[in-house]
């Protein structure tokens, strides 16, 4: 490593600068493979070097001038006096998965209100190869994990607001705030064509942590006409159920009941025909189905919004079942995530044979899915879900293996914005299909 001036002169007080010459007097430390990046510790002059290793081990370096670090003759921890072993370090290859190469590595800064103020002082790292981001505290010479499922962190470093951003190269080269808190699902819906039976749009999710959560929910009909949407529902019917089937509310027409609150949450259907009501839910399974009345069948969509946001609770493992045909009449499960800064892992299942063992009498032979952003650009998309086999190897690690190999599925981080996961039928097939989203932060 070297230290020079600003106007490109050698600092006299160099360690080297009386013992060797030329531009060798600007070489400040020794023994680093690949330093990638150093940052100091506020407040102080200490600083914090991440050398990347060749075989063994990913080292933190204390950066003090003069020292010899020891590489190409050893690395990692060392007995060698000559050498100055790591503060921190960790393994990969034979030794240690752990992970391949240390990047980034900042202090974060509590003039920005990023995190709680137990991470002061705290110095942040990442790893090439292994999606997390972990906090070294120097008084303990300690690290604890902070973030996994990031797709390939490359740098992490302080912006210049203040605050501590990583590049994650799996998304093109995008640049993600880091939060202390993932992002989370603030509204979730389900577009499909309700028929009767067991064809009916059922879109599942659960309320999970210590609160209960305040959630509208809505089923939308003739308003999607206006969408450029061909057969909507004339008239939907919302009911929502508890996990064990009992109900909680029902509604028909919007302005049949809470008409005052529905409107004050900003929720207020377009046409007097379709149906919202709001619920306070304690942790649990519930299902919004919707249903037309009278038996009627056409295009609807099922929403829920988080009312709650602050709670200490939040929206996870949402689902939408329908019948899924062609053109317009394919299932389309919306979110979308936010509140917090930062990505989210997310899994995406689009499941159909294995809703046999459930009683589905008509199920989806061979779903597809494709996951798209807000501009319909898409992101991923799945067949049979062993077919890529890292995302089967993550999806797997998740527990959320599908049973049948025909089935699709989609590991990802997404910032927080609006998507939609989108099931098909393979060659237009048609049948009866389940989408998932899990958050897997």
């Amino acid at each position: 490593m070297l230290r020079i001036n600003v106007d490109g002169t050698i600092p006299t007080d160099n360690p080297f600068y009386n013992t060797a010459t030329g531009n060798n007097r600007a070489i400040w430390a020794l023994g680093l493979r690949n330093p990638f990046t150093f940052a100091f510790q506020p407040g102080t002059t200490r600083m914090f070097i991440n050398d990347v290793g060749q075989s063994t081990w990913e080292e933190i370096d204390d950066g003090i001038g003069g020292s010899n670090y020891g590489w190409p003759t050893t690395e990692g921890p060392t007995s060698n006096p000559a050498f100055r072993s790591p503060i921190y370090f960790y393994g990969h290859g034979t030794s240690d998965t752990t992970g391949c190469a240390i990047v980034g590595g900042a202090f974060y800064n509590p003039l920005v209100p990023q995190f709680p103020s137990s991470y002061i002082g705290k110095y942040f790292f990442s790893d090439l190869c292994s999606g997390w981001i972990r906090v070294f505290d120097p008084s303990a010479g300690t690290a604890i994990g902070f973030a996994t499922g990031i797709s390939t962190p490359v740098d992490l470093h302080v912006g210049p607001d203040g605050a501590l951003y990583y590049l994650a190269q799996g998304f093109g080269g995008q640049v993600f705030r880091v939060s202390a808190f993932p992002a989370q699902a603030l509204n979730i819906s389900g577009r499909a064509r309700a028929e009767t039976g067991q064809g009916v749009v059922i879109s599942g999710f659960i309320v999970t942590g210590n609160a209960p959560k305040r959630v509208g929910v809505r089923a939308l009909g003739p308003s999607l006409a206006n969408f450029g949407v061909s057969g909507p529902l004339a008239d939907p019917v919302i009911q929502l159920n508890r996990g064990d089937g009992s109900l909680v509310m029902a509604n028909d027409n919007w302005k049949n009941s809470q008409q005052t609150e529905i409107t004050g949450a900003g929720l207020a259907p377009s046409d007097d025909k379709e149906a919202a009501l709001i619920a306070t839910l304690t942790a649990g399974n519930y299902t919004a189905i919707v249903s037309g009345k009278n038996g009627g069948t056409g295009v609807a969509l099922a929403e829920i919004y988080d009312l709650d946001q602050a709670a200490d609770s939040r929206l996870a493992n949402i689902s939408t079942r329908a019948q899924i045909g062609t053109g317009s009449n394919v299932l389309i499960g919306g979110f979308i995530t936010g509140s917090k800064i930062g990505a989210t892992r997310v899994a995406v299942r689009a499941l159909g044979p294995s809703l046999q063992q459930f009683g589905i009498a008509n199920p989806l032979p061979d779903p597809r899915l494709e996951l798209r952003d807000a501009n319909g650009a898409l992101l991923a998309s799945n067949d049979n879900w062993q077919s890529d086999a890292s995302q089967a190897a993550l999806i797997t690690s998740y527990g959320l293996a599908p049973p049948n190999n025909l089935e699709s599925a989609i590991a990802i981080s997404l910032a927080p914005g609006p998507y939609t996961a989108i099931v098909t039928g393979k060659n237009n097939q048609t049948g009866i299909g389940l989408v998932e989203i899990y958050d897997e932060q």
